[in-house]
């Protein structure tokens, strides 16, 4: 089998016509018709039924034609693939919710990238300005932090918008404080035990990917005091100075636990009596499959968070 049978094969399955492909390509009817008959003969099976005006698929030169295409589409790619030049230019943006999960795979895509040149956007904006930024092509990828709870809802305003969530990890929530605090030598800890703290919360977590029922679950309207930031270094700040609580994902690769670990910020994690878990992932434009660089970034994340 070679690629231009693969080729003749689609034309003229687009046309309908051996002899309009003749006349399209330039070459000779007879040389289009052995050319499939040959084809046909390797396969085993009839591509097309001969009319009198034309040709159409079998049943079997569809589901040909379904893998034809996609071969074809292979190669477009690969002819496109950019040599290392002063022309070249690699340009990748993600939105995120925590800038520090763009960490590994942005250092790993810098030296795979070494020698050509390259501009890299990471932008730390709430849910729904991630998910404009990948519908409207603004960001390559979205990366997302949704309860298990509000899946199907986020899965149903996705698919409105043209775009779907992949999943990569499952999370489970914990009660989170620092060392000093005087809950900190409890060997357990309870929501209730929590309420005479301050609650510490980055403010997109909250707003942005919690539904209802996991911030019923956390209580943390019980909270008679409740502090929002957005730096993630003055979150810790607080944690220590106000002998603050709050929430977080409990793997150490995951957004702000890695964070904590990679500064040796001394935190100590208590699990939930109920587990909240939060699923973990990234947003894409359904109609299209990822590029290399796009896939490569996935690829990243999801070797340094199974690390």
């Amino acid at each position: 089998m070679t690629l231009d049978q693969i080729y003749y094969f689609t034309e003229i399955a687009k046309t309908g016509s051996m002899s309009q492909v003749a006349r399209n390509l330039h070459i000779s009817q007879p040389n289009i018709s052995m050319t499939i008959g040959v084809l046909e003969k390797e396969l085993g099976y009839t591509l097309f039924n001969r009319m009198p005006k034309g040709v159409e698929l079998t049943r079997q030169g569809a589901e040909f034609l379904y893998h034809a295409e996609s071969i074809i589409a292979n190669i477009d790619s690969m002819r496109k693939i950019r040599q290392t030049d002063t022309d070249s230019s690699i340009d990748f943006s993600v939105s995120v919710q925590f800038s520090s999960a763009c960490v590994y795979p942005i250092i790993e895509m810098l030296s795979l990238f070494e020698n050509e040149k390259k501009t890299f956007s990471i932008r730390q904006n709430p849910f729904y300005d991630i998910v404009e930024d990948v519908e409207s092509g603004h960001s390559n990828l979205g990366i997302l932090n949704i309860s298990t709870e509000q899946e199907k809802f986020i899965t149903m305003l996705l698919e409105k918008k043209g775009l779907e969530f992949v999943s990569i990890q499952d999370t489970p929530m914990a009660i989170c404080i620092a060392k000093g605090h005087p809950l900190y030598d409890r060997q357990n800890i309870g929501l209730s035990d929590l309420k005479a703290y301050p609650l510490i919360l980055v403010e997109h977590s909250v707003k942005d990917y919690l539904s209802v029922e996991p911030i019923k679950q956390l209580e943390t309207e019980s909270f008679q005091t409740k502090i929002f930031v957005q730096d993630i270094f003055l979150f810790y700040h607080l944690l220590v100075s106000v002998n603050g609580v709050t929430f977080v994902a409990t793997s150490k690769n995951h957004d702000i636990s890695h964070l904590f670990n990679k500064y040796n910020m001394d935190l100590k994690l208590f699990p939930l009596a109920e587990p909240v878990i939060i699923k973990f992932g990234y947003i894409k434009q359904k109609s299209r499959p990822l590029n290399f660089v796009e896939q490569y970034f996935v690829d990243s994340l999801c070797h340094f968070l199974n690390d």
